[in-house]
């Protein structure tokens, strides 16, 4: 089949306007443009709305469950942004979602888009479930609920494949679950886990490393070289910070 295919980034193009919490009908260059309430601020729309490391939300609950409202706004405006894409489409719509900042963004599509092939791709570690209990029920089980409303969910390495295929037998009531064959049926429906790794350009990266520029660059550093030093690398590849 041919499916009318809309490519979707994590990255969110935030108009204020004289509508606030409704979409506006630019796509820039991939990206959904949203309208949000100017009240939100910037640290709340861009930062409060994506989901912090299950740690930091353990220490710090009342911060980040404050801020879960700012959070429901920005994730409903970039779902309907997208769902404003989909409404004329004839055939099925594919919806690639990538990130964790978009965890609820399948659930509210596949509720609008019961026959949208949807796929999400994780690429940070997926906790235990012993890190999920850290969480509040309701936020676990929201949490599940949604991935599993996707056709397929990606991880890197195939330990958190199998980190969230046990979540699911143990957050989401009656899910059957195939470890050999990776996935969950539940509530109807059936979501296929797949393990996509990253790869990088390995002769790139030693070129670069070995390159004049990056000689002369490490004689400039020697000058400040102490007698112990403390050495931050960041990004030296653009995947996900692999050095």
């Amino acid at each position: 089949h041919r499916f009318r295919r809309v490519r979707l980034r994590h990255r969110l193009v935030v108009h204020h306007h004289q509508q606030p919490g409704r979409p506006s009908s630019r796509v820039e260059q991939g990206h959904a443009g949203v309208g949000l309430d100017p009240q939100l601020s910037q640290r709340q729309v861009l930062g409060e709305a994506l989901l912090h490391p299950l740690g930091e939300v353990a220490q710090r609950p009342a911060h980040h469950f404050a801020a879960g409202r700012a959070r429901k706004v920005v994730i409903e405006v970039f779902a309907e942004a997208i769902a404003s894409e989909l409404r004329d489409a004839s055939e099925p719509p594919v919806v690639m979602l990538e990130d964790y900042h978009w965890y609820l963004v399948g659930g509210m599509l596949r509720e609008m888009f019961p026959s949208a092939i949807l796929q999400h791709l994780i690429h940070i570690p997926w906790p235990s479930p012993r890190h999920w209990y850290l969480l509040p029920q309701s936020i676990r089980h929201t949490i599940y609920k949604s991935l599993a409303a996707n056709d397929i969910v990606g991880f890197q390495p195939r330990l958190d494949l199998q980190q969230f295929l046990l979540g699911c037998e143990t957050f989401l009531p009656e899910a059957q679950v195939n470890y050999s064959e990776g996935w969950v049926q539940w509530n109807g429906r059936k979501v296929l886990g797949s393990v996509y790794p990253i790869s990088i350009d390995v002769n790139e990266i030693r070129r670069i490393a070995s390159s004049q520029q990056v000689q002369e660059y490490s004689k400039t550093l020697l000058p400040r070289l102490a007698e112990k030093n403390i050495v931050r690398v960041d990004r030296a590849e653009p995947n996900k910070n692999l050095i």
